[in-house]
Order: C-alpha cells, then sequence, then structure tokens
C-alpha cells in the first residue's frame, strides 16, 4: 500500500506484510486433544522512511492438551510447543527488531480451570 501525497508516492507506515496460520487439530477419545500448526508471514520491502525491510518467515507449532470435567468444573491442561525448529525471525512490526529477533523455541505448560 503506498500513501500519495501530491506527486509523491511513499509507503504506508508500519504496514504488516501478509501472514497466515494453518492449523489441524485431532480428538483421541474424549479427554485428547493433539493439534499442531504452521504460522507464516511474507517479506515486508515496502518500508516507510525510519523502517527497515524484514525477510519472510514459516514457524511450526504443537500442542497436547488433556481436559475433563471434575470437582464442579472444567478442567485443561495443556502442553504447547512453539516454533519447533528453533527458526530466527522478526516481526515486522517489532519497534526492537533490528536489536533482538523474536524468541526462538518456547515449551508452554498452562493448567486453566472453568467454572
Amino acid at each position: 500500500p503506498f500513501l500519495v501525497t501530491g506527486s509523491s508516492e511513499t509507503s504506508v507506515p508500519m504496514m504488516p506484510p501478509w501472514n497466515g496460520r494453518l492449523f489441524a487439530e485431532y480428538n483421541l477419545q474424549t479427554t485428547f486433544r493433539l493439534g499442531v500448526a504452521s504460522r507464516w508471514a511474507a517479506k515486508q520491502h515496502r518500508t516507510d522512511q525510519f523502517e527497515e525491510p524484514t525477510d519472510g518467515y514459516v514457524l511450526f507449532d504443537a500442542y497436547l492438551q488433556y481436559q475433563r470435567s471434575a470437582f464442579g468444573g472444567f478442567h485443561t491442561i495443556t502442553l504447547t510447543t512453539e516454533n519447533l525448529l528453533d527458526a530466527e525471525y522478526r516481526n515486522h512490526l517489532s519497534r526492537i527488531k533490528s536489536v533482538m529477533p523474536e524468541p526462538g523455541r518456547n515449551i508452554k505448560l498452562l493448567y486453566r480451570v472453568f467454572f
């Protein structure tokens, strides 16, 4: 996208590149869920005056979730691994992307109770 002002043409500042997420989930019985996902972003080379271009990236994530109704609530325990391949990438909208990339492999354990 470009911003036209008079006869000069400049890029719109802080415009994110095309990006998306694709995922698949499989339910094992009624208590377990297994999922894989892919997150991607295209490169962004149409930058404004004080911005730097960024490369595109593709990341892979996976999760395993246990869910059960008990003790008057709905309990879930989720183990998630983000950026499975430990790829180095930079988010175009990050203000510190020239200094520090986004996090590498990330493992999370989450327990939630819905009541």
